[in-house]
């Protein structure tokens, strides 16, 4: 009787250990760091005068910041030489579970982290296009001088949209899409100069940062952020909504954005869909990065992200009032 008693306590004893280890919890997983950013660069006037940016300089300022860029000590860079593969297999069905946007993952492929840091320094240009539409030089963190043009509605502007170009395009063809409905509505637009969309150089330097390992998106997106903190400090923007707008490969980096940085309060893109993927592998235009090819779909998906975010029919062809609408919604956040 006494041994069966003490055979019972064991079992029990043991039960009551079990018991215990299995209610101990697990060791939380590790938490990344926060990736999407909000601190906008700080803005100074230059203190010399900034040589007004064409077509030439800016293949060179590029080919010359890829040379620098071949010096830092960033990840392996990726082969520029031949063809690069069209094909990059299996589509990824799901960002990664610590990156549900994907900022982990665009950063790393675009090498933004061991891209220079620093104050945005602009200055007036005298290549003024008007009496409402200025221009103005400006020379973001590592990306050499680049001109914006500021294009007023009448009266105090409701808020101020910054538009990244396609290629070729032009101010009218711009108006004629979706500018003239944003200056009726009372917007105040700013137009980023679209480095090599206009003419030769695109496929030679885009290669050249691949080879960097980094990306001519990288470029865009510190341009679209530096342009963003100059415009946020104008006293007629101050408190009011500013975000971005992007047409075709404007609208490619348009829609990194809010992937990799939430101060802006809307992002408005033409063209998210097979993003990276180039129609030829002879010539690549500055949207492609093998290393995004498996994410093309999800980053066609928008919902959730943290900046309100609209993707329109190619062209914002027949929804340039229902942009004006969701627009007249968007508020600073």
């Amino acid at each position: 009787m006494g041994r069966s008693w003490a055979v019972l306590l064991l079992l029990m004893l043991a039960s009551c250990g079990s018991s215990q280890e299995a209610a101990t919890p697990a060791d939380p997983p590790i938490a990344e760091p926060r990736c999407i950013e909000s601190a906008w660069p700080a803005v100074e006037g230059a203190t010399a005068p900034i040589a007004a940016p064409n077509e030439a300089s800016s293949v060179s300022n590029l080919n010359d910041l890829a040379a620098t860029l071949e010096g830092l000590p960033m990840r392996r860079g990726i082969p520029a030489v031949g063809a690069f593969p069209i094909s990059a297999g299996a589509l990824a069905s799901a960002w990664p579970a610590h990156d549900p946007h994907g900022c982990h993952v665009i950063r790393r492929a675009l090498g933004l982290d061991a891209l220079p840091r620093g104050k945005v320094r602009a200055a007036r240009s005298d290549r003024d296009l008007g009496s409402t539409r200025l221009s103005i030089l400006l020379i973001g963190p590592g990306t050499g001088p680049f001109a914006a043009w500021v294009d007023l509605p009448t009266g105090d502007p409701r808020g101020a949209v910054l538009i990244r170009p396609g290629h070729s395009d032009s101010f009218a063809d711009h108006d004629a899409r979706i500018g003239d409905a944003l200056r009726d509505a009372g917007w105040a637009q700013v137009h980023l100069q679209a480095r090599l969309y206009q003419g030769s150089g695109e496929d030679e330097v885009t290669r050249a940062w691949l080879r960097a390992g980094s990306s001519l998106l990288a470029v865009r997106h510190i341009e679209t952020v530096a342009v963003g903190a100059w415009v946020r400090q104008l006293p007629w923007a101050r408190g009011k909504p500013l975000g971005v707008l992007g047409h075709s490969g404007g609208g490619v980096a348009a829609c990194l954005t809010p992937r990799l940085f939430d101060g802006f309060d809307f992002v408005v893109s033409d063209f998210c869909a097979d993003l990276a993927l180039p129609a030829s592998t002879e010539r690549i235009g500055d949207g492609f990065h093998p290393e995004l090819l498996p994410y093309r779909e999800l980053l066609n998906d928008v919902d959730g992200l943290p900046t309100p975010t609209l993707v329109t029919p190619y062209n914002f062809d027949g929804s340039a009032d229902a942009v004006v609408t969701w627009l007249s919604e968007r508020r600073t956040r």
